[in-house]
């Protein structure tokens, strides 16, 4: 997941799914590793995988009826954004654990996915 708390919310509170072992998220990885850059998921992309940002390509004006009535070019699409959005989650995985950050990631982020997601939902005591 990309920010991955406002997904975890949106399933709750509409379709009352409940996202389980959610700990990988690559915005709050880069954040583990690097909380001053940006988080954006273009950017993370050209730096960690090399490759373009693709989630345009589908809301382009002109492209938007090719994946809005064509299944296959949907799910082209979809599984584009499936694959790079992993390769990137094994990037940044990689480079936390090679400066040493994968466990202060798992305890100040993925660890703190529940009380997030609860604050979300329900707001602070």
């Amino acid at each position: 997941l990309q920010n991955g708390a406002f997904d975890a919310a949106w399933l709750l509170a509409k379709e009352n799914i409940t996202l389980n072992n959610f700990i990988y998220d690559t915005s709050w990885m880069h954040h583990a590793l690097d909380p001053v850059d940006d988080h954006d998921l273009a950017y993370m992309q050209s730096v960690f995988i090399r490759t373009e940002y693709h989630k345009d390509e589908a809301k382009r004006e002109d492209r938007q009826k090719k994946y809005s009535n064509h299944f296959e070019a949907y799910m082209t699409y979809n599984g584009k954004d499936c694959v790079r959005q992993h390769r990137l989650r094994n990037a940044l995985e990689h480079r936390l654990r090679e400066v040493g950050r994968w466990e202060f990631y798992k305890t100040c982020f993925a660890d703190l996915a529940p009380a997030w997601l609860s604050m979300m939902q329900g707001g602070l005591k």
